[in-house]
Formats: C-alpha cells, structure tokens, sequence
C-alpha cells in the first residue's frame, strides 16, 4: 500500500524542545533523567527520543538493499555419539520442519551413516570438528555431492576455555583453511556465543568476535597465507539477548563492525559474514521452566529482526533434562510460527528507522570498537585469555548481573518475580570453578544460580 505523504505534510513539526517541554509538564515534577535506564549494564538508554536526535542515519549496510526476504534456517542441535542413531533422529528433524542441522561430531562419527538419505543440497550444515584429520575425512566424503550451505567449524579459540588449556593450536587454522579453499563453505567460524555464555555483555561479545576475528586473519597472514576473498569463508555464532532492542541492535551492530574490520584488512566491506543465532545458558531455568519458552521467543524475534541466517533455540530440557520429547518440538515450533503464522522472513530489516534501535546499535558500534581496541593492546584475544584479562572482565560482568537479579532490577520471570508457589523450589548451585591451567578457565554464568532466594 502506497503512503500518502501529503497528509502528515499537513501537520507542524514538534520540535525537541516542545516535546521534552511537554514530557516534563506529564511527568508532573519529575526530571528527564527520570525516563533513563540501563538495557544492559553496560549501556544506556531512554524512553523517548526524537528525528532531531539523529542527524544521520546511524546504521547503514548496502547489502540489505539486495535482499528480497529476511528468509532463515530453522536449525537443531545435535551431539552425535552414535550415527546411526542420531541420523534418524535427524532424518525426524528435516521431516517436521527443520531446515539447520548443527552437529558436535564425535571421535567415532562415521559420515556415511550419518547422512544417509539427508538430502544436503538443500539444507544449511554446520559441522563441529574437535580433529583436525576428521575434516579431511569429511572433505573426502562430500567430493562430488551437491551441498547446500556450509560450515565447517574447528573451535580452534573456544575448546579447552572451561579446563584453562587451549585444545588446539591456533596456527594450524592456516592447515585447515587451504585444504578447504576449494569448498563453497564457510571454513573460518567464529564462537562468541560461548562468551554470551559465560557472562559477557552484548558489548564485550561484539569485541572479542572482532578480536577473533582479527586473530584469525593476522595468523593466516603470518602463515604466508593470503586472505584475499576470506570475506566469503566467515561464520559467526552469537549469543540471542534477553532484552528485545538490544537483540536486535546487537546482530546490526555485529555487521557493521565487521564491515569496518574488513575495511581495515583491505578486504570487501559489503561482504556480511553468515550470523547465526544461538539462544544462550544465561537465561535459562529450572523453576517454572515453561517460561523459558516466553523468554526464547523474545529471543529469537530479536534475533530474526536483525538479520541473523540461522537460529539454533537450545531445547529447555537441555537445563532441565525432562520433557526430552517435547521441547525440543516446542523449540522448532517457535521458529515455524515466526515465519508460517508471523511472516517474519517476508519483511527486510523490519526494524529500520526505530530510534531506540538505531540508538542502541550505534552505541555498541562505539563500545564494542574501544574495546576491541583495549583487547588488541593488551596484545590480541589469545594474549587477554593467558593473561586473564577477559576472564576478569566478565567475572565484573557477572557480579552486575548478580547484583541486578537480587535487587531485582533484572526480571528472570518465574525466579526473581512472580515465582510458581504451587510447586517445589528446585535447588540450583553455581558452577564450581574449574582449576587453573594455562590460564583461569571460564564458566559457564546462570543468572538462576545466581539468585539468593
């Protein structure tokens, strides 16, 4: 439907001043900065703002000017200890809606049962490798075959964080990434859900993805390596927020700052990486755990507004392990009934021109650069691990977010507020940390644990 510009011509303009004049007459007495508040503990926010905030557009990203859909890939988890097994299990995903399959391979994977009958021309793959052998394996297993979309991830900075040993050797990624060079696959995978999961803030999960980032192409290039077109090879997991603007400025905000790292490198900025979505432990609860499902969809909206190409939502009995049948049905029909019922893939970047949106983005643009800038003085991400440097920035993280939920300034429905009394208190306890390696390890932050009730 065309718009009728005339009419809205027809109305005077409210200035800023008249409007705040206004917002502090309904306010009766008290101040602006009463409308203030904190989305995250890191950022700021208010209640209103106006066109004469935003000179500019502050986001902006010529690739979503090509795109006809917000289109996506319902994708499901699965850690495969037998084959055979999970291949049926598999096979029932792809069969009632699932389009993703992301699997943690295991020691004895064996790829020809594995994808038996899996049609993966038409399907988006995203494959965990814990050996390196075991990629070449794969690669030899798909020569010849057809394959839709593609990601073969070797957690070369994130296995070995929770122990304080790094797993692999870093260097090796430049192995990985030339015998892999021929595929039409994304061979350079980025984890920063993992971080969302151990505490960091939308700001500092933005930074150390760059600092991956950054790692990765200055260790291919110290290979001898070159990196021309690696635009094309890049894959990144984030972590979904629990607050809706910020979930959404928090998946822009990641491609623009891409955008400027390339910039950096030489390299094309209009090139967006593949971002996949991951709902994280944070949020996550044992005690009326049904409203997982409530906090999941706020999730994953926020997710698929801002552009995200896959979207994995974690079955709530991965916390609470019962109702093995039904969750993870639950978790697939929340993203069915984004797009069958919402039509939420038909829209492009619905949440352009929102101003607290464009607010937000633009400040974790600018926080997200300065401490990715801190992270690379501090010598690069692998340096701030060994040193501990990250470890303590989330550790201070955390204690915010532990001191919001017992204050209660954070909401975790169903824990902090309005809990069920018809049932039992489940006792949840902290992850005890585990001992020092090379380095203190991370562990894993839920905001449940964390509550003194």
């Amino acid at each position: 439907m065309k718009i009728n510009h005339v009419v809205f011509n027809e109305f005077e303009p409210v200035t800023l001043s008249e409007w705040e004049a206004q917002i502090l007459k309904d306010l009766k007495g008290k101040p602006l900065s009463s409308l203030n508040f904190k989305p995250e503990i890191d950022l700021n926010a208010k209640s209103y703002y106006h066109p004469e905030e935003f000179k500019e557009q502050l986001y902006t990203k010529s690739d979503l000017l090509d795109k006809n859909n917000n289109d996506w890939f319902i994708t499901e988890e699965f850690v495969d200890k037998d084959s055979k097994v999970t291949n049926q299990i598999i096979l029932k995903a792809l069969n009632v809606g699932s389009n993703g399959l992301r699997i943690e391979l295991g020691e004895n994977t064996d790829f020809e049962l594995l994808f038996q009958q899996v049609m993966m021309e038409y399907i988006y793959l995203h494959l965990i490798f814990h050996d390196i052998q075991q990629v070449k394996t794969f690669s030899d297993f798909i020569a010849g075959k057809k394959m839709g979309k593609l990601s073969i991830d070797v957690p070369f900075l994130t296995e070995g964080l929770s122990t304080g040993i790094f797993q692999h050797n870093h260097k090796d990624l430049g192995l990985v990434y030339q015998s892999l060079l021929a595929l039409n696959a994304h061979t350079l995978c980025v984890n920063g859900a993992a971080f969302a999961d151990f505490g960091a803030t939308a700001t500092q999960e933005l930074a150390i993805i760059m600092a991956s980032l950054n790692e990765y192409f200055q260790t291919l290039t110290n290979e001898g390596i070159a990196i021309s077109g690696i635009e094309n090879k890049i894959a990144i997991q984030v972590g979904t927020a629990s607050n809706y603007v910020v979930g959404i400025a928090k998946i822009r905000a990641l491609k623009e700052l891409q955008a400027h790292l390339l910039t950096q490198w030489d390299l094309d900025a209009n090139k967006s990486p593949w971002i996949q979505g991951v709902t994280t432990h944070r949020n996550m609860a044992k005690n009326d755990r049904h409203n997982n499902l409530l906090r999941q969809t706020t999730e994953a909206m926020s997710a698929v507004f801002g552009g995200v190409n896959s979207l994995v939502i974690s079955p709530y009995s991965k916390v609470t392990n019962n109702d093995e049948i039904l969750a993870p049905r639950m978790a697939r029909n929340l993203q069915l009934i984004l797009k069958e019922e919402s039509y939420a893939n038909q829209v492009v970047d619905p949440a352009a021109g929102a101003y607290a949106v464009e607010y937000i983005t633009d400040q974790l643009i600018e926080n997200a650069w300065e401490l990715f800038m801190e992270i690379e003085q501090k010598g690069g991400i692998i340096a701030a691990i060994r040193s501990n440097y990250l470890q303590d920035l989330l550790t201070e993280s955390k204690e915010k977010y532990t001191k919001a939920i017992n204050e209660k300034t954070q909401t975790l429905l169903g824990v902090n507020k309005y809990p069920n009394t018809e049932v039992d208190w489940l006792r949840t306890e902290k992850e005890i940390p585990s001992k020092k390696g090379d380095f203190n390890a991370f562990n894993l932050f839920n905001l449940e644990n964390e509550f003194e009730k």
